[in-house]
């Protein structure tokens, strides 16, 4: 089967069908950018999706870049998606794991291990058995020094090995919230632009009709 093509006036190479756009559907700000490139261009001509997109992107990196500035590397990549169609959407606990290194794994499986009234409780009855064991027998170390001396260096070190490893973990969920947040503004400031590109189509689509309503009218009441 035959697929139709055409030749883009822009950037002059070989089109689907598919990717043919109307110019005149196009608003004033994309034909402004596209007759930039190419003066001899119009809006009766077509233009291919890739033109389309680079001139959108062109616009919304104007756009920006009037209201805040230069912009950053996190609204670089919004612009580089909206150009090529591309998603910013990502599993960051995917990503963030990938990136983990045996360490920083290691120490979330121990807070996990930890953070728990299982590892308590066993840590309880550890305690209580060796105090029983000592109170009743006294193998190891003779009344009081079993509370005062023993336990006190065992809490010690346990807190001393656990507070490093706990720090490590709410660093690693830090991480993640900073990724996590970072894809979030970039999902809502490519939606913001999105819907303001948008919102510039539908309002210059209305204007294009209010025209052809006038001719239409004026050309019914000249035949009357």
């Amino acid at each position: 089967m035959n697929i139709t093509s055409f030749t883009c006036p822009i950037c002059g190479q070989q089109k689907a069908e598919t990717e043919r756009h109307r110019g005149f559907a196009l608003p004033q700000s994309l034909v402004t950018i596209l007759q930039k490139r190419m003066s001899s261009w119009s809006p009766r001509q077509p233009v291919c999706a890739a033109c389309l997109n680079q001139a959108k992107g062109d616009h919304l990196r104007q756009t920006l870049e009037a209201e805040r500035g230069p912009l950053s590397p996190l609204e670089s990549e919004v612009i580089d998606s909206l150009t090529g169609a591309a998603l910013l959407a990502v599993d960051t606990n995917a990503t963030l794991a990938q990136s983990l290194s045996r360490g920083e794994r290691l120490a979330h499986w121990v807070s996990a291990l930890i953070a728990n009234w299982s590892f308590s409780a066993t840590i309880l009855l550890l305690l209580g058995g060796w105090i029983v064991v000592n109170l009743l027998f006294q193998p190891f170390d003779p009344f009081p020094v079993i509370i005062f001396a023993v336990i006190s260096a065992v809490l010690a070190s346990l807190a001393a090995i656990e507070g490093p490893i706990i720090m490590m973990s709410q660093r690693r969920q830090a991480k993640r919230e900073q990724l996590q947040a970072r894809n979030d503004y970039q999902i809502n400031l490519k939606a913001e632009l999105e819907v303001r590109y948008i919102n510039e189509k539908i309002d210059h689509l209305l204007k294009r009709q209010e025209q052809l309503l006038e001719l239409l009218t004026t050309s019914l009441e000249e035949r009357q």
